[in-house]
């Protein structure tokens, strides 16, 4: 077994801002970015295909999670900014963590998209069964 390095950059110098995240000898990345940042962000690297998660509180404070895919990141973001803006979207959340590679295509992120959430379902029924 071979160890594996990880690159965590705070690009703003902060941990409660933008984030990246490279793992050595993968191509794609790992980007946290909060809610309020989203809409100055003007990154490529968020412009394109990817994975994403948005960390939701419920209006009785639990925690949630929507797990989505666009093949512009950025501008799927902003649109769900702008729905909830609007009324359209119910939730809330407060940061966005995306996964993005120059090797995803729509079907391989729609494919990611569909096995996260049944990951994500599996986790919540053993939980309930605890």
């Amino acid at each position: 077994m071979y160890g594996k390095a990880i690159e965590l950059f705070l690009v703003n110098g902060s941990a409660d801002s933008l984030i990246t995240a490279e793992l050595s000898n993968w191509n794609g990345k790992a980007i946290k970015i909060p809610r309020t940042e989203i809409t100055g962000c003007d990154r490529d690297d968020i412009k394109g295909v990817g994975v994403y998660f948005l960390m939701c509180q419920e209006d009785d404070g639990t925690d949630s999670v929507y797990i989505g895919e666009a093949e512009n990141v950025l501008d799927r973001l902003t649109q769900h900014l702008r729905d909830y803006q609007s009324g359209k979207e119910k939730y809330y959340w407060n940061t966005a963590v995306i996964f993005v590679g120059r090797d995803l295509n729509k079907a391989l992120i729609r494919y990611l998209e569909n096995r996260f959430v049944e990951i994500a379902k599996d986790v919540v029924d053993h939980i309930k069964r605890l």
